[in-house]
């Protein structure tokens, strides 16, 4: 008896802690946060800057090689590119994320070095990806973008951007594709 009575004493003590560690448990990615797994590895990126753009870059070639992995907890996915281009050296960061409020995914550029940056909702529609958003060129002029991205999964991806000044007029500023390097 006094063995159930000492078991029913710690129980009590127990369960209120047992309960409030789950209850504390970290949250978990979803199934949005890892739609973004397909971008996961290395990749050979080329492309072309097209004439126009509003990236404050010459039209030509680009050659980069990106690379993406996610940041701790996997609620996030870091891509960095390096390369070469006709203006000189391309070296960039994005932070991709999703946003459980807006019920989008969202993507953040910082062009490391020259400066710009860019902030953009990016939507999902099974291996397509159009990103929209507004930012600065390196020498600060404001510009918009819209790209599409369709994805072959593990193999390779396109990517095809538009920018405009105003927001109403758009022209092509960039295209290119990128194969997933063999591990």
């Amino acid at each position: 008896m006094k063995l159930q009575i000492a078991l029913a004493g710690v129980l009590v003590v127990a369960c209120p802690v047992l309960v409030q560690a789950q209850a504390g448990q970290a949250p978990k990615p979803g199934p949005e946060h890892k739609k973004l797994g397909v971008f996961l590895g290395s990749w050979s990126f080329q492309g072309d800057f097209k004439a126009g753009n509003a990236y404050g870059v010459p039209a030509g070639p680009l050659s980069r090689i990106e690379r993406y992995q996610w940041l701790p907890g996997e609620f996030f996915l870091q891509a960095n590119r390096e390369g070469k281009f006709l203006g000189g050296e391309d070296k960039d960061m994005i932070v991709f994320g999703y946003s459980p409020v807006a019920r989008k995914h969202t993507g953040t550029w910082f062009g490391l070095s020259g400066g710009g940056s860019m902030s953009a909702a990016i939507a999902n529609n099974g291996n397509t990806w159009l990103w929209s958003g507004t930012g600065h060129s390196h020498e600060g002029k404001p510009y918009h973008e819209r790209c599409t991205t369709t994805v072959m999964p593990n193999v390779s991806y396109t990517t095809k951007c538009e920018t405009s000044s105003d927001g109403k007029t758009w022209a092509p500023a960039f295209e290119g594709k990128a194969t997933k390097s063999r591990p």
